[in-house]
């Protein structure tokens, strides 16, 4: 049985933020089904499963043996049952390294209102002040001009393009990578 090391929850204005639980599968389905035209612009290709509560229900299982392991956490941003933002910082490294990696996505109905700003601000002080990681870093399309923007106000630096790093939606793009540093270190 999972037993939660981290505590985590936010209230953002009036959406909750917090750990993706299995009760979420269905929502968390129909924000795919929702928001999918937008999202296959910056993601890889998904499986059409990922608009079904079933398979929602095998990845949040997952999520949740990872968060366990603390080799990644993931969040929902959440008003009235729906789903609003999915976030995930995974490939947790210990060591040398101490670092994760971040990706999100918000609905189409609520962007441009600040909420994946203050969500991963939220994200990234747990990131630091709980798990103390020394770094997390993200990646975005250069064309994404409202990631990029989202990274810049939370002060992530760029550190380099890398050509074709991702393949998104079946073409091999070229990615932006940046990094925001532990300030507490």
């Amino acid at each position: 049985m999972f037993a939660p090391k981290y505590h985590f929850e936010s209230f953002i204005d009036t959406y909750e933020l917090r750990f993706m639980q299995t009760r979420d599968a269905q929502a968390i389905a129909d924000f795919y089904a929702k928001n999918l035209h937008l999202i296959q612009k910056w993601e890889p290709k998904r499986h059409k499963s990922i608009t079904e509560k079933s398979h929602w229900k095998r990845k949040i299982k997952i999520a949740l043996d990872l968060q366990d392991k603390e080799e990644a956490f993931s969040f929902v941003l959440v008003k009235e049952k729906q789903v609003f933002a999915v976030i995930h910082l995974f490939a947790i490294t210990r060591g040398s390294f101490d670092a994760g990696r971040i990706s999100y996505a918000l609905d189409a109905d609520v962007q441009g209102q600040g909420l994946m700003h203050k969500a991963l601000a939220d994200i990234l002080s747990f990131t630091f002040t709980q798990l103390k990681l020394h770094q997390v870093l993200a990646a975005y399309m250069p064309s994404n001009t409202k990631s990029e923007a989202t990274l810049k106000r939370l002060n992530f630096k760029d550190i380099g393009l890398a050509p074709k790093y991702l393949e998104i939606n079946g073409n091999w793009e070229d990615h932006m990578l940046t990094q925001l540093l532990n300030p507490f270190n």
